[in-house]
């Protein structure tokens, strides 16, 4: 779904205090398309359009838009507005778009075009005279100014406009030739005055109706509103089902949860604060509905009151009992509401036109009033409850108003725990923290603090959370549960000290467990055992658990869920076609039993598949996305943890430490060892760029952030072997990158199981240093993730070395043609690839094999656009040496801007980017650029990439406001 930035149109002074707005016009790609085409330069005047939508579609900040495009092709526009109200001066949008004109560059006093400006200014002016006269008078204006450029005449909310105003508007229309300006215009749909319907009605315009959004695109916008990639599940259904799909309601809506104080900010996320969900009415909106209310008759007024309290939908039937009227008064009543414009009726269901007329409603109401109704209402819906999600939320919304703490807490609870059982994590611990830690101890029986304590240290386990799973299990213990429920905390703890890093710990809480008698064959012990011989490299003993479980048809979904990602784990480091298959049952099992955490796991391990063999990231985004939604911090810091991975293995250094930063976030409040390993993978990227200062801070805030042995091991394996290698050869220096290589060999050895990424760099390495022995194969073959594409791709290059100084030169080309393949097969891996020739590069001359000319010629291009400065050196010394060309610096004949410098934009991706901005094809860059257009392909999707645009079309704005257009 494509969006468009309307940061540039809406400025902050604009905005109401305290309000959000959207960051992109969201779902609008049809009509974005054809108001592109409206405004194009080349485009004829052609027939007038007018943008029919409801109050609050969007149909303003379209035509802002529109205004804007024509402005950035080179069209004058005149642009205004009508306004509502008794006030409101005569042709008001008139006067305002000529009002506006800057003829600045155009003509100068006293010449034609400003005399019949002021004509026309005049005419506007004038008291009195006929609309048709004012309308001649504005045709040798436009058609003036027409003579200098095209103009566009945007007016908007038309349904205000005066009837002289439309019938000037209406004249300009039938003489269009005579003036040769494009009409732009709208109106809302309900308000539509009779002269603008018959010019419709006439066809002397195109008509473009404004639907709702879908529900698709009204989550899309939640997430551009906040800022963030994914929101909290209840948060966005609370929001969709509201919202109707109008774009200002869901601004509106995130404004008022936050003014209620429900939504609150939390570094870079949103957190809802409270298990209950309500906004504050914006002043005009509850302004307009006090005026409705007051016009309602008595026994109106009490049925919108009733209904308010039963929700924002609400069924009809329940009225009656509630207020005790009978049905033909109720059905009298509605239909009054509705015809203020109060409810309204959508697909046989009766709802508040507006979420916030609903909640501004429950507002207006006096204590007493709401209490009363509440209780009243309460009583009706507990009768007829089917036990729903839907039903919960209306119990406790109607427990709360009725001051029944009884009640409210017995569905609290219910709710929480159901919202746990069905995967729903952060819903589970908005509803059962309120129980254990924000009520007095003296308002909530103390049968309930334990249970909803117990069930929130489950949760918190779950979430990876081991603070807060701990405080949990310490109000649950203190309560002496039975054995079941101590049995399930217990292993709560156990859950959350694995997921913390601290084996010892989960091992010493474990191992009571373990020697209950009743714990014969238990899937629960089984699986905590799994891990924690996971976490220690035991990979035999993890499979040996887990497979007893993954057997075990008996064994809950979830759990089994976990025995296949642990096999998975455990499989992938040597077969990743097997650990995809077990992952993949986990998916599937996950996905039958509507469980959206173990779904969240699964496509998170499913992504790292991609890491290891293709470096695709939309899995873990996907992943990453659902963890969001559901409130699982734990797979959120993993999933950007991995992305950032595969970000720096794409040398996306960029997009990389913006993925770190998230996990380092996220790991830090949760106390995950995935801090310590976020860190190092920032210091990797900062070795890509090569900047030394960076990369040593990453570097000490990782072995600071490394919990528990053996992980400083593990991190000081991949200081030297992820990070100091690689920035040692980015200075072109191979021996020093080896000598880094065999540190991290040395360290590893003492971590069986422990995935190393580059152990056929090391094998490749010594190759070009001297020839590979057999045990130096075998090492790499039996290490962990030997099997990934760089390992194997590398080794085979080794290989290739070898075979070359033997004198086998055809076997040496086709090894190393074929691991040249074999590496083509993740995205994005150019740096490598070149890397690769360069280290091989004097092997391959020496031994008169492979292509060391070209290879150099195109290092001087790739490692010259890439800002590698020292390897383009590296490689035209090369081709000095063997007196070759040498390549001019750089391909691109761009200067690139500093801000798209600093986000690692090439002067080649600047031409292209300066094409795109004139709208030209791919084949149409390619021809121009003399490049194939795969390349330019590559060219576009880096440069949506570096600049987190979503189109062609942002990056067109993005050339336009760096002055490339």
């Amino acid at each position: 779904m494509g969006s468009v930035p309307v940061e540039q149109l809406i400025s902050a002074g604009q905005q109401p205090s305290g309000s959000l707005a959207a960051r992109h016009i969201v779902g609008r790609d049809e009509i974005l398309g054809r108001l592109e085409d409206f405004v194009a330069p080349t485009t004829g005047h052609g027939r007038p359009v007018i943008l029919i939508a409801d109050a609050g579609l969007g149909k303003s900040r379209l035509l802002q838009h529109a205004a804007a495009r024509a402005r950035a092709n080179g069209l004058w526009v005149l642009q205004g507005r009508a306004i509502d109200g008794d006030a409101a001066e005569g042709l008001r949008s008139l006067r305002e778009a000529l009002g506006r004109v800057d003829l600045e560059a155009g003509c100068q006093p006293g010449d034609r075009l400003w005399v019949a400006w002021q004509s026309a200014l005049r005419a506007l002016d004038a008291s009195s005279g006929s609309p048709t006269a004012l309308a001649e008078e504005l045709i040798r204006f436009l058609r003036a100014a027409s003579r200098r450029t095209s103009l566009v005449l945007v007016l908007d909310d038309l349904q205000w406009a005066d009837p002289d105003e439309l019938a000037v508007l209406g004249y300009l229309i039938d003489n269009r030739e005579a003036h040769g300006t494009r009409l732009l215009l709208s109106a809302r749909a309900d308000a539509m005055p009779p002269a603008l319907a018959r010019l419709v009605d006439r066809r002397v315009a195109t008509t473009w109706p404004l639907p709702p959004l879908p529900p698709a695109a009204v989550r899309t916008l939640v997430g551009d509103v906040l800022g963030v990639d994914a929101v909290d599940h209840d948060l966005m259904a609370f929001v969709v089902d509201r919202a109707g799909g109008s774009p200002f309601a869901v601004e509106e809506l995130l404004s008022g949860l936050i003014r209620s104080g429900v939504l609150v900010a939390d570094g870079t996320t949103w957190r809802v604060d409270g298990p209950r969900l309500q906004t504050v009415a914006p002043p005009t909106v509850a302004a307009s509905l006090h005026r409705r209310l007051a016009a309602l008759s008595p026994n109106a007024r009490a049925v919108v009151h009733a209904a308010a309290v039963l929700g924002h939908e609400f069924d009809w039937e329940l009225i009656g009992p509630v207020t005790s009227l009978d049905a033909p008064r109720v059905a009298t009543a509605l239909r009054e509401a509705a015809d203020a414009g109060v409810i309204v009726e959508s697909d046989g269901a009766l709802r508040f036109r507006h979420a916030l007329t609903r909640d501004e409603v429950v507002r207006t109401m006096l204590t007493p009033e709401r209490r009363s109704l509440a209780r009243a209402a309460l009583e009706v819906v507990r009768s007829a409850s089917d036990g729903s999600d839907a039903h919960h939320d209306l119990m406790l919304t109607l427990a709360e108003d009725a001051d029944d703490l009884a009640t409210w807490h017995s569905v609290l609870l219910r709710s929480g725990v159901a919202a746990a059982n069905g995967g729903d994590l952060g819903a589970a611990v908005r509803r059962l923290d309120v129980l254990v830690s924000r009520t007095p101890a003296h308002a909530v029986d103390a049968a309930t603090v334990a249970a909803a304590a117990a069930v929130l240290s489950e949760v918190h386990g779950r979430r990876g959370d081991r603070s807060a799973a701990d405080d949990a299990a310490r109000r649950a213990l203190a309560s002496s549960p039975d054995a079941a429920t101590t049995r399930r905390v217990r292993e709560a703890m156990v859950r959350a000290a694995i997921a913390s890093g601290d084996l010892d710990a989960a091992e010493v809480e474990l191992q009571p467990l373990v020697d209950a008698p009743s714990d014969a064959r238990n899937p629960h012990t089984a699986v905590l055992e799994a891990l924690i011989r996971l976490g220690r490299g035991d990979l035999p003993g993890a499979v040996d658990r887990a497979r007893d479980v993954a057997d075990d048809a008996a064994a809950p979904d979830r759990i089994r869920c976990e025995a296949f990602d642990i096999l998975g784990r455990a499989s992938r480091t040597y077969d990743i076609a097997e650990g995809t298959r077990w992952f993949e049952r986990a998916l599937d099992t996950a996905t039958n039993a509507h469980d959206p955490h173990a779904s969240a796991g699964a496509l998170h391990e499913l992504g790292t598949i991609d890491l290891l063999d293709n470096l695709r990231v939309d899995r873990l985004e996907a992943a990453r996305a659902q963890a969001l939604t559901i409130g699982d911090p734990h797979t959120i810091a993993h999933a950007d943890f991995h992305l950032a991975e595969a970000y720096a293995a794409r040398s996306e250094s960029l997009l990389a430490r913006r993925a770190a930063d998230r996990a380092i976030d996220v790991a830090a409040r949760i106390g995950s060892p995935v801090l310590a390993w976020a860190w190092l993978t920032t210091a990797r990227t900062y070795a890509h760029d090569r900047d030394d200062p960076a990369m040593d801070e990453a570097i000490a805030r990782a072995r600071a952030a490394a919990g528990p042995a053996p992980e400083p091991l593990a991190i000081e394996a991949g200081v030297a072997g992820r990070v100091n290698a690689l920035r040692a050869l980015f200075g072109t220096d191979r021996v020093q990158a080896l000598a880094h290589l065999d540190t991290a060999a040395t360290l590893l050895a003492d971590l069986p199981g422990h995935h190393f990424p580059h152990w056929g760099l090391w094998a490749l390495l010594r190759a070009v240093h001297a020839p590979l022995t057999d045990a130096d194969r075998a090492r790499v073959r039996g290490s962990a993730g030997a099997g990934t594409r760089a390992n194997r791709a590398l080794l085979a290059t080794a290989d290739a070395v070898d075979a070359g100084r033997r004198g086998e030169r055809d076997r040496a080309q086709r090894d190393f043609a074929a691991a040249e393949l074999d590496m083509r097969g993740y995205d994005s891996i150019d740096w490598l690839i070149h890397l690769t020739r360069w280290i091989v590069s004097p092997d391959a001359r020496r031994d008169g094999w492979g292509e060391p000319v070209a290879w150099a010629q195109e290092g001087v291009r790739w490692f010259s656009e890439h800002h590698q400065e020292p390897l383009a050196t590296s490689c035209r010394q090369t081709l000095r040496q063997l007196g070759a060309p040498v390549p001019r610096r750089g391909r691109g004949s761009s200067q690139v801007p500093a801000p798209l410098h600093e986000m690692g934009v090439t002067s080649r991706e600047v031409d292209v980017l300066v094409l795109i901005a004139l709208r030209l094809s791919n084949s149409d860059i390619a021809n121009r650029l003399v490049l194939s257009p795969r390349t330019v392909e590559r060219h576009v999707s880096s440069l949506l990439s570096k600049t987190g645009t979503s189109g062609r079309r942002d990056l067109a704005l993005l050339a336009e406001r760096h002055g490339l257009a």
